[in-house]
């Protein structure tokens, strides 16, 4: 039986690979900057990559939602709002902004800069995931084999291609910790004082982190995988296991205390309301498809959506991804199911090679074996997606059925790895109809995309196009789809070959088996480096921008596109990474009223059809409407650049009607009057949770009900402070840091033997 304290050299080989082969150079972090950059700087050059509307969240979100958190925290603040958008928006009640994540919080209060932080957190956060796979495939009784590929397998296609929008890929790296904590310990660890407490500990500590990292809907998948992975181990182990339950007891109080700001805000939101058959038709429209089917052995079956292919206008082309031409919406990434050729053949290896305790005796195995499952059915669509969408509260809300991908990657990695792991130790005991079984399955997944191609698989959920289509001119792309089936089994091919020749010599000469499983290795990896995040230098400030500090303006734009960058200037939320204040914004969670109000400003409806969450101003917009917003100028973008054109009225703040100056930013609003007589005081941001209002230094009550803040003052009222308060207790924020002292007491807590009967047994571990 092997060592569970044993080192894993290679991994942590892979580990230094993936740093030294993904940290960002020089200036440069994670994102899609170049994308961005000529919208926000007038002749900034166009980027060499396709569009891909996904990614550029990574800068009109992410980016500055980090960005504002951290300064928070430099600022002596919790960040609950945002002054730079919406006429003013929660941020901390904005899940995605990860306000309450322990790491960004020591990254704030450390003064790191916003980009190198960036840079640390996703590699970080790979990294996590990539050893939270090992530490899975050793609790489910793996060796030196199944870690290697499991990390192939999960640090892939799916994990790159979402590492530029940091909630995902924060959230979804515990997931494996978390299962791990959930499933039955050893004999003498059950038995152990010390490894109760560090098990309850690490239950709290991965949900915890899962719950603050900031993405709901992968966090809710988490604790889908979480649950399957309990449930499966107490109904194998006819056994409670109460430091655990103690654990998810604790995790439940925690994350609810955390989430709270996030569930009262989501109450308000213009998305909300109850499910209907509409919308759930709506919602299984972006489940998988049949063609999702072909990236499972080759990540690049489907194209590239870096790489343009398609011309679209005079200036742009469609990315070769060509599931987004035929499907609205369709992304690479919500797609990225591939885990390669060697871990798909592992998956059949698992099922050919058996033995009653490899499987009936490990509940990690059958937990990712249930987990593995359910993801399949929830992404394709069946009738658990129904169940979950009318049933569970909250869950109509939720964006695309095809993310639980991440449940599936995760087990397939491992499960796979296990299997392939199985095969090369025991090739020698196999009879020939289980060999045969094995190499026509390893020639099915070699195969595989042009067998889907083939097969009639891409008329799964939807018509394809036929003759008569633009899209399928003269059999345009049924010649792309194929062409790209077939040029991505070359890699494929090379490490189906190399597994076979470890197979085959392995067991006599065990160097050469070695570096046929190396090549095997690389050949399943290299691929999925295709898919590797976009970087670039964050976005200068336009010296433009300084007359407007102080300001609120307003962005003329008009729509925004999901196949080709729109002519936009400076689009929702880039102003608000360079502290101007905008009445336009772009948030996953927005309140119905300031939704309405932005409407009523245009005329029509704020948002373009491609994004329902984008506020835009559009052309035509009310000016004396923008300017009782508080809109004091304009900002158009045209062939020569950027105009901006004054817009009269009192700013921000008045006193009946005579302009205040104010002064904003995370901590709240300060204002200095010098007014003679009484009067009444607006103040035009949007008064969205609790607050506090201090005149001359005394607390007065204040209204938040209306549009803006209005509030009757006296004669010579000097300073008014506006603060946003915490939602929550303030002791909250300090749970996190009592959480690490514990663990770390616990960490030093030596271990003692529970005694003669705490030596594991075999039959616990997988062969």
């Amino acid at each position: 039986m092997r060592d569970p304290r044993a080192v894993p050299w290679l991994p942590i080989a892979l580990c230094l690979i993936l740093i030294v082969a993904l940290f960002p150079a020089g200036d440069t972090t994670f994102g899609a900057f170049d994308q961005i950059r000529p919208m926000a700087q007038a002749g900034a050059p166009s980027p060499d990559s396709a569009w891909d509307v996904l990614q550029a969240d990574s800068v009109l979100q992410f980016f500055v939602w980090r960005d504002l958190v951290f300064e928070g925290y430099r600022l002596g603040t919790v960040p609950v709002w945002n002054p730079y958008a919406l006429g003013g928006t929660p941020l901390l009640a904005n899940s995605q902004s990860g306000a309450l994540y322990p790491l960004h919080v020591l990254i704030g209060v450390a003064g790191v800069p916003t980009a190198l932080a960036i840079s640390v957190l996703a590699i970080l956060h790979l990294l996590i995931w990539g050893l939270g796979l090992v530490r899975l495939v050793r609790t489910c009784g793996g060796g030196p084999v199944s870690e290697l590929f499991s990390m192939v397998g999960g640090i892939g296609m799916f994990i790159l291609s979402w590492m530029s929008l940091p909630s995902v890929v924060t959230t979804v790296a515990w997931i494996p910790w978390a299962i791990v904590a959930v499933l039955p310990a050893r004999e003498d660890e059950a038995r152990s004082p010390g490894s109760i407490a560090k098990r309850a500990i690490a239950v709290v500590g991965a949900l915890g982190m899962m719950a603050t990292a900031g993405h709901l809907q992968f966090f809710a998948y988490g604790l889908l995988a979480v649950g399957i992975a309990w449930l499966t181990t107490v109904v194998m182990t006819r056994r409670m296991d109460l430091a655990v339950l103690g654990g998810l007891i604790v995790s439940a109080g925690l994350a609810y205390a955390m989430l709270r700001p996030v569930l009262e805000y989501s109450q308000f939101s213009h998305r909300r309301g109850s499910p209907t058959p509409e919308g759930y038709a709506a919602y299984l429209g972006s489940a998988l498809r049949g063609w999702d089917l072909a990236t499972l052995t080759h990540p690049g079956a489907l194209g590239n959506p870096r790489v343009g292919w398609l011309p679209i206008s005079d200036t742009a082309k469609a990315s070769e991804y060509w599931p987004a031409l035929v499907r609205t919406g369709a992304n690479s990434a919500e797609g990225a199911t591939a885990i390669g050729v060697l871990l798909v053949a592992g998956l059949i290896a698992l099922l050919v090679i058996r033995k009653p305790r490899d499987t009936a005796g490990n509940p990690g195995v059958v937990a990712l074996a249930v987990i593995l499952g359910v993801a399949g059915l929830l992404a394709w669509g069946s009738p658990l997606n129904a169940a979950l969408y009318f049933g569970v509260p909250g869950w109509s809300a939720t964006g695309s059925p095809g993310r639980v991908i991440a449940l599936l990657v995760m087990a397939g990695a491992v499960l796979g790895a296990l299997g392939l792991e199985r095969w090369v130790s025991r090739s020698a005991e196999l009879t020939r109809a289980q060999s045969g079984g094995l190499y026509a399955g390893l020639a099915v997944a070699a195969l595989w995309p042009v067998l889907v191609v083939r097969s009639g698989l891409l008329q799964w959920g939807g018509p394809w196009p036929g003759a008569d289509s633009p899209l399928n001119r003269d059999g345009l792309l049924d010649t792309h789809v194929s062409g790209l089936a077939i040029s991505s089994l070359g890699t494929g091919a090379v490490a189906a070959i190399a597994l076979v020749v470890a197979v085959t010599i392995g067991q006599k000469q065990r160097t050469a088996g070695h570096v046929a499983l190396a090549i095997a290795a690389v050949a399943t990896w290299v691929p999925h480096f295709a898919f590797s995040p976009a970087k670039g230098a964050p976005l200068e400030r336009p010296p433009m921008l300084a007359e407007l500090d102080g300001r609120r303006v307003a962005v003329e734009n008009a729509n925004w596109e999901l196949l080709a960058a729109a002519p936009a200037g400076f689009p929702p939320n880039t102003l608000s990474g360079f502290r101007v204040a905008e009445i336009g914004g772009y948030d996953s969670l927005l309140h119905r009223d300031t939704v309405a109000m932005l409407n009523e400003l245009n005329g029509q409806d704020s948002a373009p059809p491609a994004n329902g969450n984008m506020m835009f101003i559009k052309p035509g917009a009310d000016r004396a409407k923008l300017a009782a917003a508080g809109v004091t100028a304009l900002i158009r973008r045209d062939a020569g650049g950027f105009s901006v054109e004054d817009v009269p009225g009192p700013g921000i703040a008045d006193v009946d009607g005579t302009p205040v100056r104010c002064a904003y930013d995370l901590r709240g609003v300060r204002l200095q009057l010098d007014n003679p007589a009484p009067g009444t005081l607006t103040v035009r941001f949007r008064p969205i949770g609790p607050w506090r209002l201090t005149v001359a230094g005394r607390d007065v009550p204040v209204e938040t009900g209306g549009r803006w803040f209005t509030l009757a003052i006296p004669a010579n009222a000097g300073e008014v402070l506006l603060t946003p308060v915490p939602p929550f207790p303030f002791g909250l924020v300090l749970a996190w840091a009592v959480f690490g002292l514990l663990a770390a007491a616990v960490g030093l807590w030596p271990e003692r033997s529970a005694g003669p009967d705490a030596a594991p047994s075999d039959d616990s571990i997988a062969a």
